[in-house]
């Protein structure tokens, strides 16, 4: 697990990490929630929001994760990768939406505010408004 943790460190310090992150850091900073957590219940919609901007990275992400593409168009091949994402979370017991871990409506606009300002929002695939995270963190709710 050190070797690992150590692995998926030097690879996101490389790459920054994107919207998941960005409000994962905002939600757990504020509300002392874990992150692995965090990440596994927005996952599925940062990849759902970004999947538009980079149709052919989605495709590709599937066909790393083992699902057979060859008769998916690109845009089926993202969402089978974001579905197999989701059934990952439910696999390993993660909690489903925000609201199982206690975040709230009222939490969402302090939230969306903190994440827009993170460093790892620059990278994500897709430029995002606080209106944006803000629906984003409501679906996920």
């Amino acid at each position: 697990m050190a070797m690992a943790s150590l692995q998926a460190g030097l690879a996101f310090s490389n790459a920054i990490l994107g919207a998941a992150h960005a409000i994962s850091h905002a939600i757990g900073g504020k509300y002392l929630l874990p992150h692995g957590e965090i990440n596994a219940i927005l996952l599925p919609h940062v990849m759902d929001f970004n999947r538009i901007a980079s149709p052919r990275r989605f495709s590709e992400i599937a066909g790393i994760m083992g699902i057979d593409t060859r008769a998916l168009t690109e845009q089926q091949a993202g969402m089978a990768a974001i579905h197999f994402v989701r059934e990952l979370s439910q696999d390993i017991g993660a909690p489903k939406s925000l609201s199982d871990v206690g975040i709230t409506e009222e939490m969402i606009d302090s939230i969306g505010m903190t994440a827009l300002e993170d460093a790892c929002m620059i990278t994500n695939p897709r430029d995002m408004s606080l209106e944006q995270i803000n629906q984003l963190l409501l679906t996920a709710l």
